[in-house]
């Protein structure tokens, strides 16, 4: 199935007929009565009479107060009908897929930053003591099994450790250990200047691919367009607004070393705390998924999840 953001909110944001919410199995329901009597009060549609709202429980459906002095008994009778059948509407009876496309792509992204913040906040990981200056971070990705396929189960974990500490899952089956390596870069970069407004951070990884795509992203603006290939893309997009927002310099650092400058300690912490999780991942909360920088058109299953590598492999 090929989701587009625009496509679903075209059919589920913009206004839905009340005829379609005629269901006569159902007792009490509307019938033709009721809509008629809307429909001579002029309301057609779902906004003359509510407007879905997002809350902390998700998208919540809200009855709007209408003016109904001029009305007889029977039609207030009809509204009353039509208001309570409305109440029992969900967002998931309308929609096929994940409800954050009912958000804008700057909505979503707003929303996903600010989910990571809070968990950030509330995490009950240490910081690191290697990170005494507020200014230095360092990332690592963890995928367990370290074999697995495209189709496999797997657990993808990141964790950032520096001023604070926190380990996230990736959710989609389709992913893999780069999708890992890439929140992890995405976690450092938001939360480093989250901290520190005004010096330039830090940020240490030893995925050395993602680092150098990320570069060559920055002075080639046809690598930019090669991105809509790549795996990974939406999180690449997702560091690179971040990095034009925020003064944050991402460095390399090689990987199980024996050397205890401050880079390589914090990256082996972050390695401890991506790999020692793997046992409690099922407990470890869920990153946001970054539609809000995937392709227009990217293909989704529901039991894969969102599939930004190549089509190809899961169509042939």
């Amino acid at each position: 199935m090929v989701i587009t953001r625009s496509k679903v909110q075209k059919i589920y944001m913009v206004d839905s007929n009340l005829l379609h919410s005629h269901q006569p199995d159902i007792p009490n329901a509307p019938d033709g009565n009721t809509l008629r009597t809307l429909s001579a009060k002029q309301i057609f549609k779902m906004h003359q009479l509510s407007q879905w709202s997002l809350t902390n429980n998700g998208y919540q459906l809200q009855l709007q107060t209408l003016d109904t002095s001029a009305w007889t008994q029977s039609a207030k009778r009809n509204l009353n009908k039509i208001s309570e059948y409305l109440k029992k509407l969900k967002i998931s009876h309308l929609l096929h897929g994940s409800t954050d496309l009912l958000l804008s792509r700057t909505d979503c992204q707003l929303q996903a930053e600010r989910q990571i913040r809070l968990l950030a906040g509330v995490s009950s990981l240490k910081p690191s003591p290697s990170s005494n200056d507020n200014f230095t971070w360092a990332s690592d990705g963890s995928m367990i099994p370290v074999s697995a396929g495209l189709f496999d189960q797997k657990s993808i974990l990141s964790a950032i450790t520096g001023p604070r500490t926190l380990v996230l899952k990736v959710t989609n089956m389709s992913a893999s250990i780069t999708h890992g390596e890439l929140l992890g870069l995405v976690l450092g970069s938001l939360l480093s200047k989250s901290l520190t407004q005004t010096m330039t951070s830090t940020l240490h990884s030893d995925a050395l691919y993602c680092i150098q795509t990320l570069e060559n992203c920055k002075m080639d603006v046809n690598q930019l367009f090669k991105l809509r290939h790549m795996n990974g893309r939406s999180y690449y997009r997702w560091i690179l607004d971040i990095n034009n927002r925020n003064d944050i310099s991402i460095k390399h650092v090689k990987a199980h070393t024996e050397q205890q400058d401050a880079p390589s300690i914090l990256n082996f912490e972050a390695d401890y705390y991506a790999s020692k999780s793997q046992c409690h991942h099922y407990a470890i909360p869920a990153a946001p998924v970054p539609t809000f920088f995937m392709n227009p058109f990217t293909m989704y299953s529901n039991s894969l999840g969102w599939i930004e590598s190549s089509s190809r492999e899961y169509t042939e």
